[in-house]
């Protein structure tokens, strides 16, 4: 459970997101877009509205972010204590716990600028395959049904791979898919040990997807001994 934010994967021109959790001022939430700070109005206490859609699939992070420079009241000598400010104070201190809690539980790592999305490594997903044989042609390598939120970035940056004896005569290149459809490729060439992965944006992997790498219609000759870890992190999705 997330105390202090709320993720939404952007899809069809949306720009109205609501969240549930709350905070002391306006200024305390904070709207980034692939980890990107947005421009964004209240319409409500709970809705917020993107001056600009996401795109299609773009990851959108509502989340509070109090501020811990300065404290919330300032108490004076014999003044009163009204309810108002103590209980401020009790929710300031709570909120500030709530939203370290949640930095440590999830992807949701902001930067001092409010629109970083820190390379926190303790959010990170690895898929690691195995293949010690020569693949057949157009063999399902790689099978998985996610049972966590994910997201693949853009040409699967921090996933490496590498094949024991390369191809011969030609490039082998391996289909990346997510539930049936591409998404992107592996390519190693002929003579390469290494391979390169190819994916023109951002993929999201909710609970229940199902991540698959297929080898070519045609494995190229001598190919063998070939291994892969796919980079991937864990995020919340709404």
């Amino acid at each position: 459970m997330a105390f202090s934010f709320q993720t939404y994967i952007g899809s069809a021109g949306r720009v109205d997101f609501q969240f549930d959790f709350p905070y002391l001022d306006e200024d305390h939430v904070k709207v980034t877009v692939n980890g990107l700070a947005a421009q964004f109005a209240f319409l409500n206490p709970s809705t917020v509205r993107l001056a600009t859609p996401p795109a299609d699939g773009a990851t959108v992070l509502i989340r509070r972010r109090t501020p811990i420079d300065q404290a919330p009241v300032d108490y004076n000598d014999g003044s009163v204590l009204a309810e108002k400010d103590l209980d401020r104070a009790v929710l300031y201190n709570l909120y500030v716990v709530q939203e370290l809690r949640d930095e440590l539980d999830a992807d949701v790592v902001l930067g001092e600028g409010d629109g970083e999305l820190l390379n926190n490594a303790a959010f990170n997903y690895d898929i690691a395959m195995s293949v010690p044989y020569a693949p057949e042609n157009e063999e399902v390598l790689l099978n998985l049904v996610m049972t966590t939120n994910v997201r693949l970035g853009v040409n699967a940056g921090g996933s490496t791979s590498y094949v024991r004896i390369p191809a011969l005569g030609s490039n082998a290149v391996f289909s990346i898919q997510r539930n049936g459809v591409q998404i992107g490729t592996l390519t190693y060439l002929a003579g390469s040990t290494v391979g390169v992965f190819s994916v023109p944006t951002e993929v999201v992997f909710a609970v229940g997807d199902r991540l698959d790498i297929v080898s070519p219609a045609l494995v190229p000759l001598n190919f063998r001994g070939m291994g892969v870890v796919l980079r991937t992190r864990r995020i919340s999705v709404v």
